[in-house]
């Protein structure tokens, strides 16, 4: 599975940036890996287990910013952190995140968390979905 960092403010590619994969299936945040972004802002994730998940990944281009995605209840082959799977993460989850950028609530609502998300943003090329465009 692989990801890539790409902020669309950014001159450069992020490159040693730490990403971070979690997963709230179970109502609650687990961290389920670290991994480092390559010169290019790209990174690979585990593949998920078998069972009921909400994946989301996180990142910290800068100490100002955080970069998500939710991910939903399968990692797709591949996909995109920048500011729209931001601001659609936080739109489509806004009364489940925590401190940070930590998301927690019960199964039921985070699937409905995750159809929001993607009526708003296509994870796997960072832009708006064709919901919204």
């Amino acid at each position: 599975m692989n990801g890539i960092v790409k902020p669309l403010a950014a001159n450069e590619p992020p490159a040693n940036l730490k990403v971070t994969l979690y997963d709230a299936g179970s109502g609650h945040s687990v961290k389920v890996m670290e991994t480092l972004t390559d010169s290019s802002g790209a990174f690979s994730v585990a593949n998920d287990s078998p069972g009921q998940h909400f994946f989301y990944v996180s990142t910290m281009p800068t100490n100002e910013i955080i970069l998500t995605a939710i991910l939903g209840a399968t990692i797709p082959p591949t996909f995109v952190i920048n500011e729209v799977t931001t601001v659609a993460a936080c739109y489509a989850a806004a009364q489940f995140i925590t401190a940070g950028i930590v998301i927690e609530g019960s199964p039921f609502a985070l699937s409905v968390v995750a159809a929001m998300n993607a009526n708003l943003v296509d994870v796997t090329t960072g832009l708006p979905s064709t919901v919204m465009t």
